[in-house]
């Protein structure tokens, strides 16, 4: 009879049929994970209070490293924890649905399919909590293994409990193998890296941020699941393998295979949450500034916000008149008309603007209620990407300014708010600030191109008030010389007024 032909025993044919059934998890692709997950997960997002636990958690984990650490680097040196300030939590954990779960897993046979297994009963033990709340809740079980050992080690000669406690876990046999010890203990170590990324990626994502505004939250957060499941299932493998800190099994194997996997997740996951706070940080910048301009108060600070970055601690522009940097102070309590442009095709603003500039120092002082001393003018060169030809041009065309100029080699802080607020589409502006902050004027360029000092204080009532008196003076003229309008537009050009 051929071996084929044997019939198999029941014991035997649910053997055959658990094997089939048997999942690889790391055959599996990201998409098949997600999928396995999802099943498992109920969208009532139960916390139980993740912040109080991961603090309780993640300080076990970390005194414990510590203890193992010390072990690694100096053999037979006494293990002694730092001390620390940490206080003891008023939380009540769920200490029932821990030792469940700490249960589960040490007794998780070796396998990477047998630790899949474990880690799909754990996610549906926890279907209802938040995706941070699962991965905290298994690290807080492992937790209570990895920190009673680590504890016992630690146990003075004087403590006979302690220490025929620490016989019977067989505590004092982790010197056989410290390199297994080693990379056991880098692996918690990640481990608990992953979860603080988890933890501080949902907390993130609580906070109501638009996708469009920080694309990498919402990039990291459809890969949670997934980062969720490979955490769990790293957990799981360390708990099985507990053995490993007595230097009883050789079989490294399988935390080796999980412990690259998740190095891999982690070195993505950390990318997306380096960028999440960039992002966030620039956003709340922007928000931050955002307010200054809608509320301003004083001019110094809506220039501060539309221009410098948070790190200048003395903003400075340059002054042209005298060659030198000096505070932006010297803006306080003044009127500022911001030349904001590019660095191309800008000597007809210059020219426009430096005879603005000297009408400004003739008489009369005082126009409309308005000293003309009190009127600054400051130019806000715009330049996305500057280079050595950009700054080269710069420095030419700064020459021909008596004025202000912002000098400032990178792009503005503020230069979304300039082009949003201000309305700045790439050609010159020139908007009117008072004191205050506030804009009178959004663009007095065309006035000013117009009627030139005499529109003086710039406001869009003095462009108006003009406009009508030259509307009636020519009104006028063409009464009394009804030819005026053919010898005028044969000979010569009127203001863009008629």
């Amino acid at each position: 009879m051929s071996i084929s032909s044997v019939p198999l025993s029941n014991a035997q044919l649910q053997q055959a049929k658990a094997s089939l059934s048997l999942v690889n998890p790391l055959a599996l692709t990201d998409d098949q994970i997600l999928e396995r997950v999802y099943i498992t997960h109920v969208h009532t997002a139960q916390r139980y209070d993740v912040d109080s636990i991961f603090n309780v958690t993640s300080s076990i984990i970390k005194r414990s490293t510590v203890a193992a650490d010390t072990v690694v680097v100096k053999a037979g040196t006494p293990v002694d924890l730092i001390e620390d300030n940490i206080t003891v939590s008023t939380f009540n954990p769920p200490f029932q649905k821990l030792k469940r779960i700490l249960y589960k897993m040490t007794n998780t046979p070796h396998g990477e399919h047998y630790a899949h297994e474990t880690t799909m009963w754990i996610l549906d033990e926890l279907k209802s909590y938040s995706w941070d709340g699962k991965a905290v809740l298994t690290l807080a079980a492992f937790s209570m293994e990895y920190g009673n050992f680590w504890h016992l080690a630690k146990v003075p000669s004087g403590d006979q409990l302690g220490r025929s406690l620490a016989q019977m876990n067989n505590v004092y046999s982790i010197e056989r193998n410290r390199q297994a010890l080693a990379d056991y203990n880098i692996l918690v170590k990640n481990v608990l890296i992953a979860v603080e990324c988890i933890t501080e990626l949902e907390r993130l994502s609580t906070k109501g941020y638009d996708s469009k505004d920080v694309p990498a939250l919402s990039d990291a957060l459809q890969e949670i699941p997934v980062v969720v499941y490979w955490t769990i299932i790293t957990i799981v493998s360390c708990t099985s393998h507990v053995d490993f800190l007595m230097g009883d099994s050789e079989d490294g194997i399988e935390i080796s295979n999980f412990g690259n996997k998740l190095s891999s997740i982690l070195s993505k996951l950390k990318a997306h949450l380096t960028r999440s706070r960039k992002e966030i940080g620039e956003l709340e910048d922007y928000w931050r500034r955002k307010r200054v301009l809608q509320t301003p108060t004083e001019i110094v600070e809506v220039l501060k916000v539309l221009i410098f970055h948070n790190e200048i601690q003395d903003p400075q522009v340059y002054d042209g008149l005298n060659r030198q940097r000096v505070s932006i102070e010297v803006f306080r309590q003044k009127h500022v008309l911001l030349f904001i442009s590019g660095l191309d095709s800008i000597r007809d603003e210059i020219r426009l603007l430096h005879s603005i500039y000297v009408g400004l120092q003739e008489d009369p002082k005082e126009v409309k209620g308005y000293r003309k001393e009190d009127f600054k003018i400051l130019w806000v060169p715009v330049v996305d990407d500057w280079n050595r030809l950009h700054q080269a041009e710069f420095e030419n065309l700064k020459l021909d300014m008596p004025w202000y100029v912002v000098e400032y080699f990178r792009p503005l802080a503020g230069i979304k708010l300039i082009r949003e607020d201000l309305n700045y589409k790439n050609k010159p502006i020139i908007p009117m600030l008072n004191p205050q902050g506030r804009v009178v004027n959004y663009n007095a360029m065309h006035m000013i191109f117009v009627w030139g000092i005499d529109a003086f204080p710039f406001r869009p009532s003095d462009d108006e008030l003009l406009t009508q008196k030259w509307n009636w003076f020519w009104a006028e003229m063409k009464k009394v010389h009804p030819r005026l309008q053919d010898l005028v537009s044969s000979t010569t050009h009127v203001p863009a007024v008629m």
